[in-house]
């Protein structure tokens, strides 16, 4: 039994079993056409991924400067003794050494 002339015109993309209403599941461009229902979650790595390049390095830098500046925070609320050769100064003065130490640290320069 061999495939007839009307199954071929009739394919569905995948087979012609695939849906009872003729529906193609890839559209004659190559798009699925598949609609998803239901929650979808959040995935990071397919999130950065997908957004543009001037966008992930907005976010790259953003969270760079974030990171550093919560523990560089954490490090200025130390005090001035807990930095061995920083002279004593002000909050930003010591808050500008500990950023400098949390960058050091987090891309290992130092």
């Amino acid at each position: 039994m061999g495939i007839s002339r009307k199954d071929i015109n009739n394919d569905l993309g995948f087979g012609t079993k695939i849906t009872a209403s003729g529906e193609r599941l890839i559209n004659k461009d190559g798009s699925f056409n598949v609609l998803r229902k239901g929650r979808r979650s959040f995935a990071l790595y397919q999130w950065l991924v997908e957004m543009s390049w001037w966008r992930f390095l907005l976010v790259v830098v953003v969270f760079f400067i974030f990171i550093n500046g919560l523990f560089a925070l954490l490090f200025a609320l130390l005090g001035n003794g807990a930095f061995n050769g920083v002279e004593d100064g002000d909050e930003w003065h010591r808050f500008a050494h500990a950023f400098f130490l949390s960058t050091q640290t987090f891309t290992t320069v130092g």
